[in-house]
Parts: structure tokens; C-alpha cells; sequence
């Protein structure tokens, strides 16, 4: 469970932010704040959010990034930039509260209540 992985910072993407799958197996997400630096996520660390989001409109998100390394960083059309530690992209995301990271867990264990019905 990536929820309780202490190796992950757990952030908040309004669907504003999301860029959309532009590459195979990719979420990606301008950085708040900018205008030409968007992160680069693989998506299988990425849920939908059944949170509002501030304004009440639109989906969120809830993005796992790993605590060490450098994340990867791309401009708008495409070219790589310099990486960012997780550290200086949690300066720009909002972090994600006690309550969120439980919505999230509750969805992770209803969705794998779900998938073991199917298969039986």
C-alpha cells in the first residue's frame, strides 16, 4: 500500500493541473505556479479523489511521489528540463491531510473488495 509506504509524499493535483496522458503510462501535471515546468508521474501512483476540490467543481487527485531521487520534468512541448526533488515540488502541491490519505485508503480496499468479487 503505497498509503502507508513512508517512502512517498502524498500530494494534492486539481484536475486544473492535470495535463492529460500525453505519454504511455504517464500523469501529468503543470506545477503550480509555473507555466512551462509540468511533472511527469507514473500513473499507477495516481488515484482519483472523491474529495471536492476547493471550488466544489472538478475531480482531484491524490499523487504519490517518491521521497528520494528526482522526479522528472518536462516543459509544455515535450522536452525534458531539469528533475526536481520531491522536497522542492512539495513547496508547490498542496500536501495531502490526515482525512484525504483515509479516502484514499477506503477506496484502494473497496476497489480490491471489488476486483476479488470479480474473480470469484
Amino acid at each position: 500500500r503505497m498509503d502507508a509506504n513512508p517512502a512517498y509524499e502524498k500530494v494534492i493535483v486539481n484536475e486544473s493541473l492535470v495535463a492529460g496522458m500525453q505519454r504511455e503510462g504517464a500523469f501529468i501535471s503543470r506545477i503550480p505556479g509555473s507555466t512551462d515546468s509540468y511533472l511527469v508521474c507514473n500513473n499507477r501512483n495516481v488515484f482519483e479523489s472523491s474529495i471536492p476540490t476547493a471550488g466544489g467543481k472538478g475531480k482531484a487527485y491524490i499523487m504519490f511521489l517518491p521521497k528520494d531521487g528526482r522526479n522528472l520534468i518536462m516543459d509544455r512541448n515535450g522536452e525534458w528540463k531539469e528533475g526536481m526533488s520531491t522536497k522542492e515540488l512539495m513547496k508547490h502541491y498542496d500536501p495531502v491531510e490526515r482525512d484525504h490519505a483515509k479516502t484514499v485508503t477506503d477506496h484502494l480496499e473497496k476497489t480490491a473488495k471489488a476486483v476479488e468479487r470479480i474473480k470469484k
